[in-house]
């Protein structure tokens, strides 16, 4: 097949996904928007935007403030539908920041363009079309979305094939980061809330740059030591605990984080496997600065080596050299030529 026949197989397939998305042909209760009672909007608790922690909220809080001071009022409505189960009543889709302020001035309408009745489905399809044009890649909230669409949907956020079909209905801005999201779908929602596009603690976050470093710790855990995540609760369990070090900075003492966490995946893929001094490390959530402990690629090797050299010194020092038997020189003479051999192996 040829290059350009590829690209026009990929764009009609691309096409075919977005008519039948769940957003197609959805309709508005009017064309222009409407005014309409702001306590009669409820807001929807699966939309991420409605949380007020969100970075994305605090980035804009002031812009929405600057609005109202100078405008008195909004400029662009906010996207609401009707309540089916509640006549009169809407559940709000996107404005959670223009709804809060509106409310916070004692203002009883405000202007929305209002659809007829969607299902949850249709509601997170939207607010990801509308998301997409409004601002960067948002991989936390996309997540989240992610994750309430296959509940929706009876599938498998963790399987990546079931991730391709998620993603098939929402804009493109959000399906070329398709990888990301399969990654993230292993995460702990909380260690994804540290995104720093999105959720945010005590102005603490991680940037998906990180989180893709910390990533392979996980991989390299999975693989080389699965008793270990078992033992520290499982994938995502340890996906926090990866996380938690990072926002207390356990990857910064002596070199720049994202080289500690590239060291401390190297160093967990070369030790034994499922060997104590990982879970050591990461149960106590140790600093990089600790890691040199865990040895040279092998933690115990390094330590286990450097007590049995300790032990051999001392019994040395004690031997009286003059009543040392022939099989006593040979021993010795031996070790003598093992340590040269290791030690000229080091130095290369």
């Amino acid at each position: 097949m040829k290059k350009s026949d590829s690209s026009s197989s990929a764009l009609s397939s691309t096409l075919d996904a977005l008519r039948s998305s769940p957003v197609r042909n959805l309709r508005m209760v009017s064309l222009q928007p409407v005014s309409v009672d702001i306590e009669a909007i409820a807001i929807d608790p699966t939309n991420p935007g409605g949380v007020t922690e969100s970075l994305r909220y605090k980035r804009r809080a002031p812009s929405i403030r600057d609005s109202y001071d100078i405008l008195s009022g909004i400029v662009y409505p906010v996207i609401v539908h009707e309540d089916p189960a509640n006549p009169g009543k809407f559940v709000h889709i996107d404005g959670f920041g223009r709804i809060s302020e509106a409310r916070a001035r004692g203002q009883k309408e405000i202007m929305a363009i209002v659809f007829r009745p969607m299902t949850l489905e249709q509601r997170i399809c939207l607010r990801q079309t509308l998301g997409a044009a409004q601002e960067p890649f948002d991989a936390a909230s996309i997540i989240r979305d992610l994750q309430q669409l296959a509940k929706e949907r009876h599938l498998d956020i963790t399987n990546p094939e079931h991730i391709k079909t998620l993603v098939r209905d929402l804009p493109e801005k959000v399906r070329k980061h398709e990888r990301d999201l399969v990654m993230l779908a292993h995460w702990h929602p909380d260690a994804i809330d540290a995104l720093g596009e999105t959720y945010s603690k005590n102005g603490q976050a991680v940037g998906l740059d990180k989180i893709r470093g910390m990533d392979r710790i996980l991989r390299v855990l999975e693989k080389h030591h699965p008793k270990t995540v078992t033992k520290l609760g499982g994938p995502l369990s340890v996906s926090l605990r990866l996380t938690k070090m990072y926002l207390g900075k356990k990857f910064s003492e002596g070199t720049r984080s994202q080289e500690a966490v590239r060291r401390v995946a190297k160093a967990f893929e070369a030790i034994g496997q499922d060997d104590p001094a990982v879970f050591d490390f990461i149960s106590k959530q140790r600093s990089y600065s600790d890691l040199p402990t865990l040895g040279n690629g092998s933690a115990a090797d390094d330590g286990e080596l450097i007590a049995a050299c300790k032990q051999l010194t001392s019994l040395l020092l004690e031997v009286p050299t003059e009543s040392l038997t022939a099989a006593g020189r040979r021993a010795l003479k031996r070790t003598d030529a093992v340590l040269d051999q290791v030690l000229e192996g080091a130095a290369v």
